[in-house]
């Protein structure tokens, strides 16, 4: 349902129209469709970039890194706000977090949802509303610690596996244990409401992360770029942590 909301959210943006069936939609044929004609028009959008980022260069693991790396260089200077305001309420599935209300302070103290949730009776009418923001600390413990991380990398022999329990992937048997997992974890530990793009940016590139349609093998002259954010960097320049550009760090 939430893949579908967005694809389908991302439609209209481009001022697309859809007309399906219910049996198009049980299917699976109205996601597919829908989520090629978005993926078409992001790529459209982002065919200028530095990066000339088109279906062959999608790349996990670097683009975390420097998009860490750029998030923390702004943290630096740029507070990020507060936690969202404590609300005492049921434990749910999951472990209840420090806040769940709106947040109050920071850059972020102003910004609106309008869609949204996917319980209402239209989950895409216009429903303007503050951003909830629900740290939790039970989940970085459990699932994104310095012990899970270290552990994650210990036990991954190859870089396929090193993939799995990063993310937790239940379809190899030596991930299982990991539950969220690294990944995951980091999700989670934000919580609150999906409304920012700690949610969409994932959800959305989800079939390009998945390699949907196959595409080639990356080389080091790629690009990545996180424009306006940061510069563009080639991948084999983020591969160096010591000595190339922008990184200076080590893992210990």
């Amino acid at each position: 349902m939430l893949v579908l909301s967005l694809a389908i959210w991302a439609v209209k943006a481009q001022g697309g129209t859809f007309n399906y069936t219910q049996p198009d939609i049980d299917s699976g044929k109205a996601l597919q469709d829908l989520s090629r004609i978005a993926k078409e028009n992001a790529l459209k959008r982002l065919s200028s970039s530095s990066s000339g980022c088109t279906a062959d260069n999608v790349y996990f693991l670097l683009f975390h890194r420097v998009y860490i790396w750029i998030f923390e260089e702004k943290l630096r200077t740029t507070s990020m706000g507060g936690n969202g305001e404590k609300v005492n309420g049921s434990q749910g599935m999951l472990p209840g977090g420090t806040g769940g209300g709106c947040i109050k302070e920071g850059p972020f103290s102003n910004y609106t949802v309008n869609l949204g949730p996917l319980t209402a009776r239209d989950p895409l009418a216009h429903n303007p509303r503050c951003l909830k923001r629900n740290l939790n600390t039970e989940i970085c413990r459990a699932s994104a610690s310095l012990k899970n991380t270290t552990e994650v990398m210990l036990e991954s022999p190859n870089i396929e596996l090193f993939q799995a329990n990063l993310q937790g992937d239940f379809r190899y048997p030596e991930s299982r244990k990991w539950g969220f997992s690294v990944h995951g974890g980091g999700h989670f530990i934000i919580a609150g409401d999906p409304g920012s793009d700690f949610y969409f940016s994932d959800v959305a590139g989800t079939l390009t992360m998945m390699n949907r349609p196959p595409s080639r093998n990356g080389t080091l002259d790629d690009v990545l770029d996180l424009e306006p954010l940061g510069e563009a960097y080639t991948l084999g320049e983020m591969l160096d942590t010591v000595g190339g550009s922008p990184f200076c760090f080590v893992y210990e």
